[in-house]
């Protein structure tokens, strides 16, 4: 239920792209009473297949397990197609570039 809920506030949050919602997972696990995200692709794996889609040009995100009990930042940041990501002031992503197929950005 939570869950449920959390991805149905989450697809709100950009009505104007059209298709979120329907090809973007995030993948959440419970360890010690705490959840995380484990995982997240934005794109289907036929689609990336089909495309020829390097393993080194998908991006990727190391295990984060965060400490039951603290708070953590995460800094999200879309600019096009340009992704950035921080977790408590680790840069994940430094401008990384979904190719322009990945992403429509057509209105």
């Amino acid at each position: 239920m939570t869950l449920a809920l959390i991805s149905s506030n989450f697809r709100r949050l950009i009505p104007e792209i059209e298709g979120f919602g329907d090809m973007e997972q995030f993948n959440l696990r419970s360890r010690g009473g705490m959840g995380h995200l484990e995982s997240y692709y934005f794109l289907p794996k036929e689609v990336a297949k089909k495309m020829g889609l390097k393993e080194e040009e998908k991006p990727h995100v190391r295990h984060i397990d965060p400490e039951v009990g603290l708070w953590h930042t995460v800094k999200l940041t879309m600019k096009g197609r340009t992704f950035s990501a921080e977790y408590d002031g680790e840069v994940l992503y430094d401008k990384f570039e979904f190719h322009d197929w990945m992403m429509n950005m057509e209105p």
